[in-house]
């Protein structure tokens, strides 16, 4: 992962605020990365510099605005992902041996190779009934958000706040996620538009936001502008790609499979790994060979009256290879529906 680094130069002198995806941010000057600029050098020069050795430029005064991960020299394209290959992770040694032990248990061995190739590493989420903390991670409620923030909307009107994520609450288990920083997830209620604000370091002050008025969300959306909060947890999971019922050639591998899903998997609500269906059933072109799922939020309904599609699921997906470079301008979401 890259750093994210803010610079500025006066003098010739450039400090760095970095988001250090090990340790907590901090302020830096430019000869811990090896040399000073003298004092001709032109700020783009130092900026240069600064990319040289890894890290992302972000102005100074941005640190406390979402980052989309896409104006970076790290990051040229919108996440095309050509050239990616999959490649055979290495995962846990728990985890690896919990594979092996439940491929067994299903009758599985002879797939193991092409389970273990495809294997995607996520976290769980579940909801509990602890208290309410400012700056939390949580399904539903108002955002708590810095104070320069801006409800995001479209031409039909603001789009329904679904969750907030810390990321320092993850344990450190997929280098896919950042290990600190701060997440917002919007999306309209039918699921066809969406945005994911990141912020790559927890901003300094954060405070609930102030609801839009409710006439102003899309008509579709403004009985139910809201949804009640629900505090979230992780655990670390696995996952494998979906079955479709469609292409079934074989009923009895077909089941075994699922069964190892539903011992694997654990709850629907997940970040990361795979979401419940291909994206490609859902006009997502070549389905998961060229997205990644972020996140998937199962339907809590009455608890938090977040009802998909008839009881289904919500997901958030990046083009490949954009999830590893925390690159999140470019987001599609779909309602899956039901089983």
């Amino acid at each position: 992962m890259p750093f994210v680094a803010s610079a500025a130069a006066d003098c010739g002198r450039c400090q760095l605020a970095a988001v250090n995806p090990t340790s907590a941010p901090k302020h830096i000057g430019l000869p811990a990365l090896g040399r000073l600029p003298d004092a001709s050098k032109r700020q783009e020069e130092a900026i240069e510099l600064i990319r040289s050795h890894g890290f992302v430029y972000v102005p100074a005064d941005q640190l406390d605005s979402p980052y989309d991960g896409i104006n970076s020299p790290n990051n040229p394209n919108d996440g095309d992902a050509r050239g990616t290959k999959p490649l055979m992770r290495t995962i846990p040694s728990r985890f690896e041996a919990r594979l092996s032990d439940l491929v067994s248990k299903h009758k599985l061995s002879q797939h193991y190779d092409e389970l273990r190739r495809d294997l995607r590493l996520g976290f769980s989420i579940h909801r509990h009934k602890g208290p309410l903390k400012t700056g939390a991670s949580r399904f539903g409620g108002l955002p708590d958000v810095p104070r320069n923030f801006s409800w995001p909307r479209t031409a039909f009107g603001y789009l329904h706040f679904i969750a907030q994520l810390r990321f320092g609450e993850l344990p450190a288990f997929n280098d896919d996620f950042p290990r600190r920083g701060y997440m917002l997830f919007f999306a309209s209620m039918e699921g066809s538009t969406c945005r994911i604000l990141w912020y790559p370091s927890v901003p300094r002050r954060l405070d609930p936001s102030v609801v839009p008025p409710h006439e102003e969300f899309s008509p579709f959306d403004a009985e139910m502008p809201i949804f009640a909060p629900q505090p979230v947890r992780f655990e670390p999971s696995m996952y494998i790609p979906p079955q479709d019922p469609s292409n079934c050639v074989d009923d009895e591998l077909w089941w075994r499979r699922h069964q190892l899903q539903e011992d694997m998997e654990g709850p629907d609500s997940r970040l990361g790994g795979y979401a419940y269906y291909d994206p490609d059933r859902y006009g997502l072109a070549g389905g998961f060979r060229n997205w990644e799922s972020v996140m998937q939020v199962d339907s809590f309904h009455p608890s938090s009256d977040m009802l998909w599609s008839d009881n289904g699921k919500l997901a958030f997906f990046v083009r490949r290879g954009c999830l590893k470079r925390h690159a999140f301008g470019h987001v599609s979401s779909v309602t899956l529906g039901a089983c």
